[in-house]
Formats: C-alpha cells, sequence, structure tokens
C-alpha cells in the first residue's frame, strides 16, 4: 500500500536495534519521490525504523525517525542502511 503525501505515519512495528546512517538521504511526506520533505538523513544519525511500503512509483520506501533530530518521514530503501525495514506496513 502507498502512502499519500502528508498520510497519518504508519505504526511503529520494527522491533529492530537503531541503525546508524552512513550517507545521505531525503525524508518525504509519503512513500513516493513526489512528495515533499521533512528532513535530511546525514551519515552518523540514528536512525528507528517503522515499517516499509511500496510507493506508488515502484520503489520501496521504509518510515524513519531521526528522533535525534526530531525528524521522521519515507525514505527510499535504497538509500538507507540495511535497505530499510524488513516489516511490510499494514494495509
Amino acid at each position: 500500500m502507498h502512502y499519500s503525501c502528508g498520510q497519518t505515519r504508519p505504526p511503529n512495528l520494527d522491533g529492530s536495534a537503531f541503525v546508524t546512517a552512513t550517507g545521505a538521504a531525503v525524508m518525504l511526506r509519503g512513500s513516493s519521490a513526489g512528495c515533499g520533505l521533512t528532513g535530511v538523513i546525514l551519515g552518523g544519525d540514528r536512525l528507528d525504523y517503522y515499517c516499509w511500503t511500496l510507493g506508488n512509483d515502484g520503489y520501496t520506501y521504509t518510515f524513519v525517525s531521526a528522533f535525534e533530530k526530531g525528524a521522521a518521514g519515507w525514505a527510499l530503501d535504497s538509500e538507507i542502511p540495511n535497505n530499510g525495514s524488513s516489516v511490510h506496513c499494514p494495509i
């Protein structure tokens, strides 16, 4: 299921440990490249993964909280460690 731009954040279902970003990535308002930015992930940021979903553009996205920055949003799985969450978001 695609989470449209600005839709309510998904539940935090991924109980894995925090991961540390190794490079830069953007956080979006929905699971699509067409959604606006909510923040930027930088190398060294600690990330909390919630769950992943298939975007309407055919790519997979994970909802990420960079809580130390106070920012959260959808990140393209190919741009974050471990290709994002291993837990699928509910429909």
